[in-house]
């Protein structure tokens, strides 16, 4: 049986030099790319807003302690493209931090 796997299609325009051929990538967690039921986001709860950055890999991460179970499609859900002038390029160190503070919280949670 064929595994079925989330994919996105990534096109990377720096706007420097020649744009890249687009690629798949996946199995991906992105959130403009999942659909959630009513109950697992009851289970989980909402995005914690207080985090600067992170806040979907911090919800992801709380529904796998919740041990809830996701599913794939093998189609193209979503296109984004990425490009130098991207909010989460833009800022750089805070983007950095804010995941960092997503990590710490991640393990926490398994420690338990």
């Amino acid at each position: 049986m064929m595994e079925r796997r989330r994919r996105i299609l990534v096109v990377d325009d720096d706007l420097e030099g020649p744009s890249p051929e687009p690629r798949i990538v996946g199995p991906t967690r992105i959130a403009g790319s999942v659909l959630v039921t009513r109950s697992a986001w009851s289970v989980v709860g909402e995005m914690n807003e207080n985090l600067s950055a992170g806040e979907f890999v911090d919800w992801m991460g709380r529904f796998d302690v919740a041990g809830l179970r996701a599913a794939a499609v093998d189609e193209i859900v979503l296109r984004r493209r990425i490009h130098a002038a991207n909010t989460t390029r833009q800022a750089g160190s805070a983007v950095a931090a804010g995941l960092l503070e997503v990590a710490r919280l991640q393990r926490h949670r398994l420690q338990r």
